[in-house]
């Protein structure tokens, strides 16, 4: 039955209506790292069927980051590892953003990842990538997610949940560049960055790694 006042100053990252300075301080951290090449916005999406399982564990959003990686990793070599410390030939390079809520609020866990349309091999040759094929990816980031999932939570707890979304979800989980779908256009990387950093300026509905 206590009444705590917590002030803040504008322009904090506590504060939900601004955040300004720390959208400002995360972009220019990301394009100081970043390389000078096209990149690539690509979205990768939790069906709401398994919103739930991401909902009641607080530490789940890892399988998130780490099914995105292996995706990409995968995609750029051309194989799937079944091994992880088996060393890949080649690396992208690419910031991952997870958005925990949509635009009307609701829960709804997704990926954005800005990827460079270059990789690298371990002695530092650079060549370019420039092709997704978004049908493959989706398909691979739904395997690779429930394959981690079943892994986490049990294959007795997880099983029919793994069966009943390869059955409904025949074409894999939804992969895209969604902001270009929905009509958004951007001039440069700096504004990308920008667009999609700003929502980790806002505290609770969302983490940059």
């Amino acid at each position: 039955n206590e009444v705590y006042f917590c002030h803040h100053t504008c322009k904090s990252k506590l504060c939900s209506s601004c955040g300004i300075k720390s959208q400002t301080k995360v972009t220019q951290n990301i394009l100081e790292k970043c390389i000078k090449t096209k990149h690539r916005h690509i979205t990768f999406t939790v069906p709401e069927d398994l919103t739930i399982w991401f909902k009641n564990d607080l530490y789940s959003d890892n399988l998130l980051f780490e099914a995105v990686s292996d995706t990409l990793y995968s995609i750029v070599n051309g194989k799937v590892k079944k091994n992880r410390k088996y060393s890949w030939k080649y690396s992208p390079g690419f910031f991952a953003f997870l958005h925990t809520f949509g635009r009307p609020l609701n829960f709804n866990p997704h990926i954005h990842v800005i990827i460079a349309e270059q990789v690298c091999d371990k002695h530092g040759n650079i060549k370019n990538f420039n092709y997704f094929n978004y049908d493959a990816l989706s398909k691979r980031f739904m395997k690779v997610l429930l394959d981690k999932m079943e892994k986490y939570f049990g294959k007795s707890l997880f099983k029919s949940t793994k069966n009943e979304m390869y059955l409904k979800y025949k074409n894999g989980f939804y992969v895209n560049n969604k902001l270009e779908d929905d009509g958004y256009k951007f001039s440069s990387i700096e504004e990308l960055i920008r667009y999609v950093a700003r929502y980790c300026a806002r505290p609770v509905i969302a983490e940059s790694r």
